[in-house]
């Protein structure tokens, strides 16, 4: 009976698992189940790639700040665009009325406003149409764009200009053939510029 307990322990030890003695009593065995270690790095991201992935995440992100800029640098620039039309329009109104054509700017008030002569030669100057609204040639800028505001108007010194009705060219208020190139600046740095020979309108 002995013999036969030790073989069954032999045996059992040899498959790894306990044996028990005649008294009922787990007896030690020579070998045990071990578990394997948890190696490190086997879960959560390495070093690497979390720099990879903070890389990817600034790319995006730049992206889409280039992507949508500042609301008012685009309301600087469609304001920009506007005046650029209107003082091409401007050039052929008078060209095509055959009156001279006034446009004024004032900073402070943040507006400009076009007029067009009641004769000619001028003696008075009455509001022109816009053609848009159909109704008197005056924008504030405040009420459409907001954030943006005029910062300077130059005209040889003039805050305006006038349109001659022969050929558009720009002359100053007191009929003088402009000398320098006007400009009208904003205060986010969009301009639009008017050559003085040619009566060329250029957005800057």
């Amino acid at each position: 009976m002995r013999l036969a307990c030790v073989h069954v322990c032999r045996r059992n030890n040899a498959r790894g698992c306990a044996s028990r003695g005649s008294d009922g009593r787990e007896l030690a065995t020579g070998r045990r189940r071990r578990s394997l270690p948890l190696r490190y790095g086997c879960s959560g991201f390495s070093l690497i790639e979390g720099i990879v992935v903070l890389v990817i995440v600034s790319v995006a992100a730049a992206a889409a700040f280039w992507r949508y800029p500042d609301p008012r640098s685009q309301d600087a620039r469609v304001a920009r665009d506007d005046l650029w039309a209107l003082l091409r329009y401007a050039q052929n109104l008078a060209v095509c009325r055959h009156r001279f054509v006034r446009v004024e700017w004032d900073t402070n008030a943040n507006t400009w406003a076009v007029f067009l002569a009641t004769n000619h030669p001028p003696t008075g100057y009455a509001p022109a149409v816009d053609p848009m609204r159909q109704a008197a040639w005056f924008v504030r800028l405040s009420d459409e764009y907001p954030n943006v505001r005029l910062r300077k108007a130059d005209f040889d010194g003039w805050p305006a200009v006038l349109f001659c009705p022969t050929n558009g060219r720009p002359c100053r208020p007191d009929g003088i053939p402009l000398q320098g190139t006007g400009t009208v600046e904003f205060a986010s740095g969009q301009r639009v510029e008017l050559l003085p020979l040619t009566g060329y309108v250029l957005p800057f």
